[in-house]
């Protein structure tokens, strides 16, 4: 009982600093939540309610949870915010890697996070929930949640965007470039790229064999909805994108990664790694 009242304490102290407009007794419970989910390593609400230290029978304790879990008034990004702005603030002038994932939850829906690449592990910073069943969430979406981290992003710091072959649409790669994000996405084999003086071409005609990259060079961007799409918009003046595709002895890649510009191996590792 004394570890969850110290612990309770202690993160009351640091909530009214950062949500000193908040009404004392949802910190209380938002303190309790915590409290609890630290102790019982669950997120089942009655497992939680077992680990706190207050009057009451565990059904009582649970459903206090999740009224305050239902209340309205609860902004969950507005009480995570702060822990987001202060893990992006240590990355100032740094280069910072975000990955952008899906994850299923149960059958009909999608847990999309946005997290920092620290380490070999995720940091989340943002999410969403999206009713979806076929693993994958829309491009719209995936701006909107972009958009919301993005004035939390710390100046002179060097952002790039990793993500799986959900991910590897021409109009998120617009979005990215206009705010000056580098990205490395996987893209669905049955995309089409233009290089000057070939033509266009399937991604899944990329000759990759097994444990090699190929570097396919710079190519040129059209106004086509494809991949060479990416510079459509982004006025006369034509940006341009590496291609990669790449297959490893121990991890088969069926979908080339794009990347904006150049950087070798070290961003494509992370397609290899523990990453994605």
């Amino acid at each position: 009982m004394q570890n969850s009242l110290q612990l309770h304490g202690t993160l009351m102290c640091q909530l009214r600093k950062w949500l000193p407009e908040e009404r004392v007794t949802r910190l209380h419970n938002l303190a309790w939540l915590m409290t609890g989910l630290f102790l019982a390593k669950s997120v089942h609400l009655s497992h939680v309610a077992r680990k706190l230290p207050l009057p009451g029978q565990v059904v009582s304790l649970t459903n206090r949870l999740r009224r305050f879990l239902n209340n309205p008034r609860v902004n969950v990004w507005r009480y995570y915010q702060p822990i987001a702005r202060q893990l992006l603030a240590s990355f100032r002038g740094q280069r910072l890697t975000l990955l952008i994932d899906c994850t299923a939850l149960g059958f009909n829906y999608q847990l999309m996070v946005v997290a920092i690449a620290y380490r070999r592990r995720a940091l989340p910073l943002i999410w969403s929930v999206h009713r979806s069943k076929r693993g994958m969430v829309h491009t719209k979406p995936q701006i909107a949640l972009l958009r919301r981290l993005a004035p939390l992003m710390p100046r002179k710091t060097e952002v790039w965007v990793v993500g799986d072959a959900g991910f590897g649409r021409a109009e998120l790669m617009r979005w990215l470039s206009k705010r000056h994000w580098h990205y490395c996405l996987r893209v669905n084999s049955a995309y089409h790229f233009y290089r000057q003086g070939i033509g266009w071409a399937a991604v899944a005609t990329i000759p990759v064999k097994e444990g090699l990259t190929l570097y396919l060079g710079s190519v040129d961007q059209t106004g086509k909805l494809r991949l060479g799409s990416v510079g459509g918009s982004l006025g006369t003046r034509r940006r341009r994108t590496l291609v990669l595709g790449h297959r490893s002895t121990s991890r088969s890649l069926d979908h080339p990664v794009v990347q904006e510009t150049n950087v070798g191996g070290r961003t494509l590792w992370r397609f290899e790694g523990s990453w994605l």
